[in-house]
């Protein structure tokens, strides 16, 4: 994926970086796959500095995308079992050692002494395992946290025996120490504890039996257009017009209490037909559920002309005329309009497929859209989904899912900037400014009086991190007065901050809205960072130098420039010294600096 540059004048790569992933992640919108259809292999170690190829025999060929290997002795016969897992489906499979009950084992549970150095899991321990009357090597195994791609094997270290094998020694080289622990009283087939220091064996407790898994048949599931789309957090709908029957141009509104039903249906469309007749044979229940439909034909896509707008008037009349008349009468989309639809779904779905036909979309009485239906939807779900709008957002968050379940969302203290950052990668800002928001929503809920002194430095240093971050993202969308806010909210929190009192005052003296510039307010912020730097910083100089030019104290402007442009040099910062020697040459002319590139203000 990734590729050389053909030229020093090439593109940053860290830009050309992230539009690989964004073309890549545009080619997963639109259903590509990572697998070119391969089978997974299983390579057979033949003791001779060879393997043999037993993919077929061993029943692991599978045509599957795979990910993920994990090894335990799931239903305790002595030989190991495989756990496999996908990118696509079959996401989970269970592969049953079949080599028969007679397989001869031994397998030990590492516990670590953490007086001695050494953690209870006993990660990196080496368990090395002698057998009598034999003059192979000895095996060894080493206990690993995660010993693969996204996959953590059983802690039990497992080793093979044949018939006849007797256990003369067991030797653990225990993390922190410099030579092995020697076991005594290990014997083949059993299942032992070794506890760091003990120097003995203890047999394992009997655990309970496992799981029994019935074999089975992967069978995929049947592929269609259906889909069933509910939002827990609701969008707002934009404005679209379409044409009502009688030629009117009409906006898609909802009735005030009442939500609303748009649907996409086609003459020649039989499954729309037949909803038609459903909708209309459920008349009273979508009434009383507060439910509005809204029908609009786009026969005019395929048939452009061609379309009898009154016979369409007249088939709607016939298939539906028991349904109550929307706050907008029915009509005709056109192209723009379902475009505009498309790109609403485009925008809250990743998987990207084109809208089929019959589509509806739910919209609340808010005016959000509260669900996408891609195909036929019945009458009973539509009158259920309708109450979802009067339901608290976790029945929404519930309602959005496939299958009931348990959110560990409230289990786990998240990394708000961590999360933001891969959506601002992904090119997804409303989604980090989303994350961050809500982090700072919960963090709002914390009685920060109940914190012991050190927690309340970090919970205002996570809250100024994250104002810094929203901020950021304010400049880059062109929000300077949201800006403004997060980078004050992040001062308010500590009003030593240097990086943002660096980046606010550059804003209130370089930004090119004359609005939002504030020669004093850059000066005071500017002057602090400096006093904060014992004036060496060289980012600290060139904000306090273009405060001055703000304030048309051009002669000071020059004399910090000149500074900033020292500092960098002294630091070895060569094109940072670069950039403030352009905003120099501009102060000597009499000019302030704009960000953007232009001298002057808009």
């Amino acid at each position: 994926m990734s590729r050389s540059p053909v030229d020093g004048a090439s593109a940053d790569p860290s830009q050309s970086y992230l539009d690989s992933w964004g073309e890549l992640a545009g080619l997963i919108r639109k259903g590509r796959s990572f697998s070119g259809k391969e089978r997974n292999c299983c390579f057979l170690n033949t003791r001779k500095g060879r393997f043999a190829d037993v993919s077929s025999v061993t029943g692991l060929d599978h045509i599957d995308d795979g990910r993920t290997v994990a090894l335990s002795d799931w239903d305790r016969d002595g030989d190991l079992d495989l756990w496999l897992a996908s990118r696509t489906g079959p996401r989970l499979r269970f592969m049953r050692n079949g080599l028969g009950e007679g397989t001869r084992s031994i397998a030990f549970r590492l516990r670590g002494d953490p007086e001695r150095g050494c953690s209870r899991d006993a990660i990196g321990a080496r368990v090395e395992l002698t057998l009598g009357g034999k003059e192979t090597p000895s095996r060894i195994r080493t206990l690993y946290a995660g010993d693969g791609y996204l996959s953590q094997s059983s802690k039990w270290v497992h080793f093979g025996l044949g018939e006849g094998d007797t256990i003369r020694q067991v030797g653990v080289r225990w993390p922190g120490s410099r030579k092995a622990e020697l076991f005594q009283g290990a014997r083949a087939g059993g299942r032992y504890l070794l506890s760091q220091g003990e120097g003995r064996a203890a047999p394992a407790r009997e655990l309970a039996p496992a799981t029994a898994l019935a074999a089975g048949t992967v069978k995929a599931p049947e592929l269609g257009d259906g889909a069933r789309i509910v939002f827990s957090k609701r969008p707002a709908v934009p404005t679209a017009t379409y044409t009502s029957l009688d030629g009117q141009a009409n906006t898609i509104r909802p009735r005030p209490g009442r939500a609303l039903l748009v649907n996409l249906w086609a003459t020649w469309c039989l499954p729309c037909l037949k909803e038609l007749r459903e909708f209309n044979s459920h008349a009273a229940e979508l009434e009383a559920a507060g439910l509005d439909l809204l029908f609009l034909n786009v026969d005019s896509l395929s048939l452009g002309a061609k379309v009898d707008k009154a016979k369409v008037g007249q088939l709607l009349e016939r298939l539906g005329g028991d349904l109550a008349p929307a706050a907008s009468p029915n009509g005709f989309a056109d192209k723009a309009l379902v475009e505009k639809l498309e790109s609403v779904q485009r925008e809250l779905i990743y998987r990207q497929r084109q809208l089929p036909l019959p589509s509806s979309f739910l919209i609340d009485p808010a005016g959000r859209l509260a669900a996408i239906y891609k195909g036929p939807v019945s009458p009973t779900r539509l009158a259920s989904d309708a109450e979802l709008a009067r339901n608290p957002p976790a029945d929404l968050r519930n309602a959005s899912v496939p299958f009931p379940g348990r959110w560990g969302g409230d289990k786990f203290q998240s990394n708000a900037i961590a999360i933001a950052g891969v959506y601002l990668e992904g090119r997804y800002p409303d989604d980090a400014i989303f994350q961050l928001k809500e982090f700072i929503g919960k963090q709002a809920a914390i009685d920060i009086s109940s914190l012991q002194p050190q927690e309340q430095l970090n919970h205002r240093r996570r809250l100024g991190d994250v104002h810094d971050m929203l901020g950021m993202i304010s400049l880059q969308t062109a929000k300077p007065a949201a800006a403004i806010e997060h980078y004050r909210a992040a001062l308010g929190e500590n009003s030593d901050r240097l990086r943002t009192l660096i980046v606010l005052a550059k804003v209130y003296s370089s930004h090119p809205d004359n609005s939002v510039r504030d020669g004093q307010q850059a000066l005071d912020l500017a002057t602090r960072a400096c006093e904060l730097t014992s004036n060496s910083h060289p980012d600290a100089l060139d904000a306090l130098a273009a405060a001055h030019a703000e304030n048309g104290d051009f002669e000071a402007a020059v004399s910090e420039a000149r500074k900033a442009v020292a500092a960098a040099r002294k630091r070895g910062a060569g094109p940072v010294a670069a950039a403030i020697s352009r905003r120099l040459r501009l102060y000597e002319a009499g000019k302030p600096f704009r960000q953007g590139g232009g001298s002057q203000p808009k």
